[in-house]
């Protein structure tokens, strides 16, 4: 687990005199390692013999945990003094097998939470503004103490997209997931919600279409949410890059951030590098691929009224459907059977009652 706490007039020494930063950065629990008296965790950077080294390459594991800190962006060149050393802070820089550019990343700029709801699991960056279009993206985890679930909150009502709340957690329940899911997107104006339906998020946007009935939900003709093959999962990569190079989404999270910098080539996708973990990257990821979709540019001009009429559709086609008829006893006791009557072409016309 990971604490910001935000410094306004203190400053650091660093190799061009003292510097200001933005805060220190506390992360619970890391392996440690020392060298020449300095602890830090493996992949903390120092400068050593004219280059930057991780710790995990040049000092020894004490074998036992304990919270650490860093510092975040320290003015002029990121870099501050330990015991004599000196230490790079904390900066995302990428890599030649990252998604994002080190240029990118390092004019991305994190937002401190305006408060932490739900269980302390949710960043609220900013407050719902009456009249905006959100969108819930959701990547469902496997389950407790597992990877993670994840909501990312994204106002779209204009461009630049904004990411205004993210909860994250692998400590819920898969039952009970819908139900925040459902109580984050009505507090920003009944959002649209967008799961990814493969596997454990299969039964989180069943019960939150089916059961909850929360009607904005996404669906198509064909399912309740999206499933992410690997070529949609290559176009929302594609689609999430464009849309931070060219600065269409405005990324609030420190941890998105974070785990953006180590988003990195695998195969022929893209995925967290060892020891990091993308659940709020993927999120996005399927946010941006939803971006391409008619769905989306219909959604964007009237909402409420797009999502209403096809959610209305897709229950008629769960109720002609999926339903047995309904058997039963009229007044005279007559036998009557309740049926969906189509037209030739399979078309229907609606529910009626036969004499049998």
């Amino acid at each position: 687990m990971q604490k910001i706490k935000k410094i306004n007039d203190w400053e650091v020494l660093t190799p061009s005199g003292f510097q200001s930063f933005d805060g220190i950065l506390t992360t619970e629990q890391q392996e440690i390692y020392e060298y020449k008296k300095l602890r830090g965790t493996s992949t903390h950077k120092i400068f050593d013999n004219n280059e930057f080294k991780e710790f995990k390459d040049i000092a020894k594991p004490l074998g036992y945990k304990e919270d650490v800190y860093d510092l975040l962006n320290v003015a002029n060149g990121n870099l501050y003094y330990t015991d004599d050393l000196i230490s790079h802070n904390c900066q995302f820089l990428g890599g030649a097998n990252c998604l994002f550019t080190p240029s990118t990343l390092q004019k991305l700029s994190f937002k401190y939470p305006m408060r932490v709801i739900m269980d302390q699991n949710c960043d609220v960056y900013e407050d719902v503004i009456q009249g905006h279009n959100y969108c819930c993206s959701v990547d469902v985890g496997e389950g407790v103490g597992r990877d993670y679930s994840v909501i990312n909150v994204i106002d779209c009502t204009e461009p630049p997209l904004k990411q205004v709340a993210v909860y994250r957690s692998n400590q819920i329940e898969l039952t009970l997931l819908p139900w925040i899911i459902e109580g984050l997107a009505k507090m920003y104006n009944h959002a649209l919600v967008v799961i990814e339906n493969n596997a454990a998020g299969k039964l989180v946007t069943n019960k939150l279409f089916y059961d909850i009935e929360y009607e904005h939900t996404y669906a198509d003709n064909k399912e309740v949410g999206i499933r992410m093959t690997t070529p949609r999962k290559k176009q929302g990569c594609a689609v999430l890059r464009e849309m931070i190079e060219n600065d269409v989404l405005i990324i609030s999270s420190f941890e998105c951030i974070k785990e953006m910098s180590n988003f990195v080539r695998k195969g022929t996708s893209f995925a967290a590098a060892p020891g990091n973990t993308d659940d709020i990257v993927m999120s996005l990821v399927l946010f941006s691929y939803f971006t391409k979709s008619e769905f989306y540019k219909e959604w964007c001009n009237r909402p409420d009224d797009y999502v209403r009429r096809l959610y209305d559709e897709k229950i008629r086609n769960v109720v002609e459907h999926d339903f047995l008829p309904i058997i039963g006893i009229n007044g005279d006791e007559e036998r009557v059977v309740s049926h969906f009557n189509k037209d030739e072409d399979g078309v229907g016309g609606g529910w009626k009652a036969v004499k049998l």
